[in-house]
């Protein structure tokens, strides 16, 4: 059993997280010039299970919110919401398979939503 947990918050420092660099979401140019620094509230809770030696698997939940304040685009991302779950098996030292299912919700500034599914595989072999 092995349990993860993180969070954080502040401004100005949304391009640490993957999939944010050099989108523009680190700041927004308020009516009078000045840069707002985009505030960030992030966190994740996840859990990995070992069913036997061989056999594990993990569940993990986790979330983004971007407050950009009243200037920001209305297309640009303000919040998500993620939540995953995986089984893998060894087959051998060498060798794992493993599939997850994760379920996902994104929001932008303007309020829009979406949601999505996604089923991947994989195998791994080590030499």
């Amino acid at each position: 059993m092995r349990a993860m947990m993180a969070g954080q918050f502040g401004a100005g420092f949304s391009k640490q997280y993957a999939g944010f660099d050099g989108v523009g979401l680190e700041a927004v140019i308020e009516e009078d010039g000045s840069l707002d620094p985009t505030e960030v509230l992030a966190g994740y809770v996840g859990y990995q299970h070992w069913w036997s030696a061989r056999l594990r698997s993990s569940a993990y939940v986790s979330f983004f919110d971007f407050d950009q304040g009243t200037t920001a685009d209305p297309e640009s991302f303000s919040y998500s919401f993620k939540t995953a779950g995986n089984l893998f098996w060894t087959l051998a030292d060498n060798a794992n398979i493993g599939g997850e299912l994760i379920y996902f919700t994104r929001e932008t500034a303007a309020g829009e939503e979406g949601d999505g599914v996604r089923i991947q595989f994989v195998s791994q072999f080590n030499f």
